[in-house]
Parts: C-alpha cells; sequence; structure tokens
C-alpha cells in the first residue's frame, strides 16, 4: 500500500504542480480537500478516478502516469499489502527532488531521465518507474513555471559543508501534506534572442599561382629560362528567400611571364579577365526555376604580339549576353557537388571593340566597332569532388544565332594537400567562327592550358 499512494502522490504532484503555482501560499493548506473536480481539471484523470481518495484504482494511476491498468497492476514492487519495514516517504530517497527547491537537472533537460523508447510497466522495477515519473513531473513545473527555478544542478554540486535537516518536518504517510512554495520575486524574465535568417551568402577565394624553369644558356636544345606568375580572385555575393534567388559572381584573372624580346627581359601577359555574372530566379517547380542572366567580360591589360603589334586591350574586345529562359538546379547528397543549367531560347549577344581597326578581328563589320545578334544559349556551371582531394569546376556556354556558332568551355581540376596548397591544371577550349580564322591548323578552335602550384585562401 506504502509504493501504490508514493506512485499516486507523484502523479498529483505532477498534475497539481500546474494548478497550485498561480494560487497565494495560504490557499494550498487546503490541498487534501481538493475535490475531485479540481484534481481532475490539473492532472486530466477522470472525476471517478478520485471518488475513493488514497484508495485509488490502478487505472487510475494508469491514467495519470501514462500506463496500462494492467501494467501497473503486475509491477512486483507496487504492491498492494503494506511493506514490512514500515518505511514512510522520508526513508525514500527518491522523493527529494519533489520537496525541495525547484532544481534544473541536467539529466531531464538531456532526456536520459525520461525514457524516450515504449515500454511496459513490468520493464522497470518500482524505484526506476518511479525515478521516471517525477522527471516528468518536473519537466512539466519547468516548461509552465521557469520562473520558479531557484538554482541547478551544476549549484548542488558545488555547494559545500554540511545540511541540516529538521526531524519535526520531515514527510510522511502518517502526516498531513501542506505543500509550501516559495517564488522567488526577484526572477527576471530571460532575455530573448532573436537570430534573424541570413538571406545574403557571399563566399569568396584567392589564390596565388607560380610556375618557373630554368635553362642554361647552352643548354643543346636551346631554350628559354622564365617565370611566371597568376593571382586569381573570385567573389560570390549570393540571395535566397523563399521562391526567389539573386546570384551574382565575380571573377578576375591577371597573370604574368617573363620572356626575351630583342635581347631585353620583359613581361607579358598569359592570362587575363575580368567577368561579371548576374543571375535572378524565380522558382517554377521543383528544380527549375524562370530565370534572366546577365554576363560581360573583357581583360585588363594590353596584349601585344612579338613584333609589338597592339593585339587587344580592355573593352577591345568587350562581350555581354543577356539570356532569359529556365535554370535547372538539382539537389545532391552531397554538398560538394553542385549543377546549374541555364537553358535560353531567347538571347541577347553583343561583343564592343574600342578601337576601330581591331573590329574586324572579332567579326565586326569594318569600319563599326558594335555588333549585336539574337538566339539561343545553354550555359552549364558545375563543381564536382572526383576523389576527396580532386575537385572539378567547370563552366560552359554555347550560344547560336543560327548562323554562326560561339561555344567556350573552362575546366579546372584542384589537387589539395591542405587548405592552404593545391597543384591546379586548367585547360579551356574555345570554338567562334564568326571571328576571322587566326590559324589555318586549328581552323576556329582555341585552347589554352595551365599546370601551377597554388597558395589559396577562401572565406
Amino acid at each position: 500500500m506504502k509504493k501504490t499512494i508514493i506512485t499516486v502522490l507523484t502523479v498529483l504532484f505532477s498534475a497539481g504542480m500546474n494548478a497550485s503555482l498561480t494560487q497565494e501560499t495560504d490557499s494550498l493548506t487546503t490541498a487534501p480537500g481538493l475535490t475531485a473536480e479540481v484534481l481532475q481539471t490539473a492532472s486530466g484523470l477522470s472525476a471517478e478516478a478520485f471518488e475513493s481518495g488514497s484508495g485509488l484504482t490502478a487505472e487510475a494511476i494508469g491514467t495519470g502516469s501514462g500506463l496500462t491498468a494492467d501494467a501497473i497492476e503486475t509491477v512486483p514492487e507496487l504492491e498492494t499489502e503494506a511493506d514490512s519495514d514500515g518505511d514512510d516517504l522520508s526513508d525514500n530517497p527518491i522523493y527529494y527532488r519533489l520537496f525541495m527547491p525547484l532544481t534544473l537537472y541536467n539529466g531531464i533537460l538531456s532526456g536520459k531521465e525520461l525514457g524516450n523508447e515504449t515500454y511496459e510497466a513490468t520493464e522497470l522495477n518500482g524505484d526506476e518507474l518511479l525515478n521516471r515519473q517525477i522527471s516528468q513531473a518536473l519537466l512539466n513545473a519547468y516548461l509552465t513555471n521557469p520562473e520558479l527555478i531557484d538554482h541547478t544542478e551544476d549549484d548542488l554540486q558545488e555547494a559545500s559543508g554540511p545540511v541540516t535537516i529538521d526531524n519535526n518536518n520531515r514527510v510522511g504517510v502518517s502526516l498531513d501534506i501542506t505543500p509550501e512554495i516559495k517564488v522567488n520575486n526577484k526572477a527576471e524574465t530571460p532575455d530573448l534572442i532573436t537570430y534573424k535568417p541570413r538571406y545574403w551568402k557571399h563566399p569568396g577565394k584567392a589564390s596565388v599561382k607560380f610556375t618557373q624553369n630554368k635553362i642554361s644558356d647552352n643548354w643543346y636544345k636551346g631554350g628559354e629560362s622564365n617565370q611566371s606568375l597568376l593571382v586569381q580572385l573570385q567573389q560570390d555575393m549570393n540571395y535566397a528567400k523563399e521562391k526567389f534567388t539573386f546570384d551574382n559572381k565575380l571573377e578576375a584573372k591577371l597573370g604574368y611571364y617573363t620572356t626575351t624580346v630583342n635581347d631585353e627581359k620583359t613581361f607579358k601577359t598569359n592570362d587575363d579577365l575580368f567577368r561579371i555574372t548576374s543571375k535572378v530566379g524565380l522558382k517554377a517547380f521543383k528544380y527549375w526555376s524562370y530565370t534572366t542572366q546577365l554576363q560581360a567580360y573583357t581583360q585588363f591589360m594590353d596584349v601585344r604580339d612579338k613584333n609589338g603589334n597592339l593585339k587587344s586591350l580592355f573593352l577591345a574586345p568587350g562581350y555581354a549576353n543577356i539570356a532569359v529562359g529556365l535554370d535547372y538546379k538539382p539537389k545532391f547528397k552531397k554538398n560538394t557537388t553542385t549543377l546549374s543549367l541555364v537553358l535560353a531560347p531567347l538571347t541577347f549577344n553583343s561583343r564592343y571593340v574600342s578601337i576601330d581597326r581591331l573590329a574586324p578581328n572579332y567579326g565586326i563589320e569594318e569600319g563599326k566597332n558594335f555588333m549585336y545578334t539574337i538566339g539561343s544559349s545553354i550555359d552549364a556551371n558545375w563543381k564536382l569532388s572526383i576523389l576527396e582531394d580532386i575537385k572539378w569546376t567547370g563552366k560552359a556556354r554555347y550560344f547560336t544565332n543560327f548562323e554562326y556558332v560561339e561555344t567556350n568551355w573552362e575546366n579546372t581540376f584542384d589537387y589539395s594537400f591542405n587548405k592552404y596548397f593545391s597543384i591546379q591544371l586548367f585547360i579551356q577550349w574555345r570554338f567562334d567562327d564568326s571571328a576571322k580564322k587566326k590559324d589555318e591548323k586549328l581552323g576556329y578552335h582555341q585552347y589554352k592550358e595551365f599546370l601551377t602550384f597554388n597558395f589559396n585562401y577562401s572565406w
């Protein structure tokens, strides 16, 4: 009978906590006289469950604790007969958490003392079941009245010195239970910290690439010693909110190598690019979005041939295109794999050459320095981890106005030693049959390749 009453007290304490917290302390002295209706409202148990006072049935206990009636009746520890030792509630240390100032226990917060698995009463002994019910009651108090929490479990562990117990106030089944709740009036409402969603992301990467070779003046095949240095910068500014996206990318490359012209050492560019890409998208369905993309690119420095003749410079040429269509962005299991495929049936493509005499070299009619065409295009950008330390980044573009074709394909393979150092292979292939043919052997095909040792920094 002792342990049955103990279990009932635990359930009633859990249920009555919510009802009693908002009442005055002096009204609690009538706790033993609570009606069945009050207890039913506070605990969620039926009125019939409380009609018999301390003689609660197994069904009533099961309703309050979440266990079935059959499960309660079969618990060996919850016997209906009085134990031979005659101990009362005060002899069982499990109850100390109920009758001391409300304390925040780590085990309850972590869920270890609550038990997330489905269990029957027969799977737990009496103390384990009772301890779990007490933990559930305390969790209910934390959630409904957090301002009543007096201290934490860590505070108790740090406390030192003897603890005095007043035997006159020990609680037992033979005593009238008059709960007393001390409200901490000094408790302050905790400050709320609001984290705003980050709609903007701005990753970036900078790298310095270096190559060098040395050949003696009397090398039997001849040759020339040289060094090269290439600096590359990439900055993204991407915005995404619900169905709307706005992606921006700035790419800059500038590289030099040493060479000899007229017996004098000089520098020439081996890579030169300034490109801006902006894309606005509105989600249409699943992985597809309506999109409009703007891309413009040119170079930084002047480029001359071996005879010193000017071949190109900033905005000579300069390219710009606007594409309207659909953007396909599937989701992959690996976060390191991405793909963006823009299918644009309507594309405005233009080129501009600031030096009139250079315009014919880039497909513009003589005497003009600007041209544009309307056609269709396909743009693809992807990232793929081939192996753990080998990554492939690619960019491809195909445009046609159904009279000529302009294609560009860039591939970058990175083998990383660590976060900062890597070896990189860059291969670019280009085809443009609208421009003047510059090489009879290669025709309209052009290519470029670099193999470099890199120092990288990302943010």
